[in-house]
């Protein structure tokens, strides 16, 4: 599925929406609060919407991006069969042992803004009082719910935003018929904000912010990673506005 002619030939579209990210990018960053800058990111986000659907349904082909989602909706429902089965067993391994409060889907292929062949299932394992008062982790907590991940075939990969109580997470890893599978080992009480926004975008979005949002991330991811890059950045935090505790996102690397 590679980026429709239709929607290359639209340059002067396309770099608009590249050039307005560009400058939200920018200007986000001089808010004195991420409250206000998400504010600002959402507001200007749905001015852009417009441009997006311009690019999915171009004249020449006005279902560019219904028929890529309606194709890309069949080749997840094997991955969501996969990851439904991931789940649920380690629910029955670990949910209400360790402190371990529930285990959930949190990934793109849940709100259906994954492209093909392209993403990976993204799992979270929350745990009460994971977060120790002097900003640490568990370390025993983490041993014991790792031990459990390791008998399920996970092998543990590495610890992400460690300095950042916040928004850590503990990275477990294991490929099941040629899929990435991650489990993120994440504290309950801090990971509030990413537990709602994953909520949120699985049950919020419409079919057709659904269907423009996907086919934009297809058309950066084929000709221009670094826009693809911002794109993500910048819809995420836009879908983060008016949650507690939310806050802007470092550039993200892939």
């Amino acid at each position: 599925m590679g980026a429709s002619q239709s929607a290359t030939n639209e340059p002067s579209t396309l770099n608009t929406i590249k050039h307005k990210m560009t400058e939200i990018l920018k200007k986000e960053k001089a808010f004195s609060n991420a409250e206000e800058a998400l504010q600002y990111v959402k507001e200007q986000m749905n001015c852009l919407f417009p441009l997006m659907k311009q690019i999915g349904a171009p004249p020449e082909n006005p279902q560019a991006a219904e028929d890529y989602c309606a194709a890309r909706d069949l080749d997840n429902i094997k991955v969501m069969e996969m990851a439904s089965k991931e789940i649920k067993q380690l629910r029955e391994d670990l949910e209400g042992k360790h402190n371990v409060a529930f285990v959930t889907l949190m990934s793109s292929i849940g709100a259906k803004l994954n492209l093909p062949g392209a993403s990976d299932v993204d799992i979270g394992v929350i745990v009460n009082y994971f977060n120790l008062e002097n900003g640490e982790h568990d370390a025993h907590m983490l041993q014991l719910i790792g031990e459990v991940l390791v008998n399920c075939g996970y092998k543990y990969d590495h610890v992400f935003n460690p300095s950042d109580p916040t928004n850590r997470y503990f990275s477990f890893v294991k490929f099941v018929d040629g899929i990435e599978v991650e489990v993120k080992v994440r504290d309950h009480a801090t990971s509030k904000p990413i537990i709602e926004l994953h909520s949120r975008l699985d049950n919020s979005l419409t079919r057709e912010q659904i269907e423009t949002y996907t086919y934009m991330k297809h058309v950066f991811a084929e000709t221009d990673k670094k826009a693809y890059r911002h794109f993500k950045k910048l819809l995420y935090e836009s879908m983060f506005c008016g949650i507690s505790g939310a806050f802007l996102f470092p550039e993200l690397a892939s």
